[in-house]
């Protein structure tokens, strides 16, 4: 388990099993699930609030790969939209409590 800590109530805490890492977010109590390994994808026609994410390991760093957003969120600093969007996010610890992003 790793917590991280940043700016104004924008803390992370990471936990990962054999198949799943989850990433929750203090800031609005969400919590990402991270599938890991060779599971098939959602439906292209379910969308979510914050996507289908999937990941895999490269090394020392977790690549998750998110698609199937429901297009009712933001991108890009309020602009566009998020349907169709794909996010692709890599995370690499550095430290006993630092993650490169």
């Amino acid at each position: 388990m790793l917590i991280i800590r940043v700016l104004y109530n924008n803390n992370l805490q990471i936990v990962q099993n054999k198949d799943h890492v989850v990433i929750l977010t203090e800031m609005v109590h969400d919590a990402r699930i991270v599938q890991l390994g060779d599971r098939p994808p959602l439906s292209e026609d379910l969308g979510l609030w914050s996507g289908d994410s999937r990941g895999h390991w490269e090394g020392d760093t977790l690549v998750v790969i998110t698609k199937n957003f429901n297009g009712l969120t933001q991108s890009f600093d309020g602009y566009g939209t998020s349907e169709n969007k794909i996010l692709t996010e890599r995370l690499t610890r550095i430290g006993p409590q630092t993650i490169d992003y």
